[in-house]
């Protein structure tokens, strides 16, 4: 009876001496890990895991002092209150990228690189303006709204109804389609390389066009198409027309001036010349 007794009180000291043991050494685990993360904690806040440095290459439009300041004031600051923003383990290449992207609409093409732990290296290439799109008529000039296109037809800048280049326009009440607006382009192509000077294209929504070109004398004519002739087939009839006046051929003495030249008819020309 004796030795059940002592058997049973050194059982619950033992267990006793196992629960305090287990209890230590989660505490020990615990206050470890708390150490760690700490320690993790901190190192983000070393200087040289924090990105400072930020360079920019130069272009002829897009101010590189104007991206790095925007860029600093992305990562600038913390996240919840201590893990700074510009931490090397924390900075998104990809977020920043987006960021530039969408703010500066005239970049065409743009790299951003983290080199080492404190340097952010970003590449801009900026789109080159290829025409002007503006929202009206040619006979609006004074109160047209007008943008710089790239060759893509992509929108970028608004621009004053005036520039020192000559820049072929379209104008448009709506967004062209990119590739509607790669057909255009061609489309001119091929009109300038028969000899025509082209300086606008109007757009309307309903399939209707008026290209506008130089006379001999540089006035302009207005030539009128639709979509129910394909664009090859418009070069071409305007391509046979326009050599015929210059060589005489179309019952003039003279080369003509045209106020229009009327394509919507098939191979039957319609124009009139200028008084």
């Amino acid at each position: 009876m004796k030795i059940g007794r002592l058997s049973t009180l050194q059982s619950a000291k033992y267990l006793q001496k196992r629960k305090k043991q287990k209890i230590l050494t989660v505490t020990i685990y615990s206050v470890s890990i708390l150490i760690v993360l700490i320690a993790i904690l901190f190192s983000f806040r070393f200087s040289f895991l924090r990105v400072t440095n930020i360079s920019v290459n130069d272009t002829l439009n897009i101010k590189s002092e104007e991206i790095r300041r925007e860029v600093l004031d992305m990562i600038s600051g913390n996240y919840y209150l201590f893990i700074p923003k510009n931490s090397y383990f924390f900075l998104s290449e990809e977020k920043i990228k987006n960021k530039i992207a969408e703010d500066f609409k005239r970049i065409d093409d743009i790299s951003v690189k983290i080199k080492g732990t404190t340097n952010l290296n970003i590449e801009i290439t900026e789109r080159q303006p290829e025409v002007m799109i503006c929202d009206g008529f040619r006979e609006d000039e004074e109160s047209e709204h007008c943008s710089f296109a790239d060759k893509q037809g992509i929108i970028f800048e608004k621009i004053a109804s005036t520039t020192d280049k000559v820049y072929f326009k379209y104008y448009s009440s709506n967004e062209i389609d990119k590739d509607k607006f790669l057909q255009f382009q061609n489309f001119i192509k091929n009109v300038e390389n028969s000899g025509i000077i082209a300086t606008g294209l109007l757009v309307s929504e309903d399939g209707s066009y008026e290209l506008y070109i130089k006379n001999v004398d540089q006035s302009i004519a207005v030539v009128y198409f639709d979509d129910r002739t394909t664009l090859d087939k418009v070069v071409s009839n305007l391509s046979v027309f326009w050599k015929n006046s210059l060589n005489k051929k179309i019952g003039s003495d003279s080369i003509p001036n045209f106020e229009y030249i009327n394509l919507r008819f098939g191979n039957n020309v319609f124009y009139q010349i200028k008084q």
